[in-house]
């Protein structure tokens, strides 16, 4: 389990084909059904705004939450492990 998502993590901020697709689907799906009428405005617009960032991610293929983690020192390239101390 560790080693897979240091894996993740180390594949740096582009996205995989299969990420993509998962991105883009998933995205659409969330916010199709955040476009249907539900007592709670909020959550609705929040589920468009999450699914329309979710396809827009799979379809620039660039997810700016891993760079990020990347970029913090989460992870140590050296070994292709969580750093000790980091979580």
């Amino acid at each position: 389990m560790n080693s897979s998502i240091t894996d993740y993590l180390n594949s740096g901020p582009e996205l995989s084909m299969g990420e993509r697709a998962v991105s883009v689907v998933g995205g659409l799906m969330l916010a199709a059904a955040g476009t249907q009428p539900r007592p709670n405005m909020f959550l609705s617009a929040l589920a468009v705004a999450a699914g329309s960032y979710l396809a827009y991610r799979g379809a620039a293929g660039y997810c700016p939450l891993k760079a990020a983690i990347a970029d913090s020192g989460i992870v140590d390239d050296s070994r292709g492990e969580i750093a000790p101390g980091a979580i």
